[in-house]
């Protein structure tokens, strides 16, 4: 999809992080050391003030809602004890 003036493309984030959660589940504990913190930070970047989430503004809340949601539930096993 090329939305802007200049033809640049829009990409869909949330997609991405979704699927970077679904990668991060399959991992064993030793192997998903540090990649939760960055993901999740990523994901609430994207928090709108109405509490949903966007990647594209073109489409509104719905999917990123929904992929950030699965993201969330992929990425509930923590790597210690912290949670980070």
């Amino acid at each position: 999809m090329h939305c802007g003036m200049e033809g640049e493309g829009s990409h869909y984030l949330f997609f991405d992080y979704a699927w970077c959660a679904e990668a991060y589940a399959t991992l064993d504990k030793g192997r998903r050391q540090g990649m939760r913190k960055p993901l999740l930070d990523q994901i609430l970047g994207a928090r709108t003030d109405a509490g949903g989430y966007v990647d594209n503004p073109l489409i509104g809340e719905a999917f990123g809602t929904a992929a950030a949601l699965w993201a969330f539930q992929r990425l509930r096993q923590k790597e210690d004890p912290s949670g980070s």
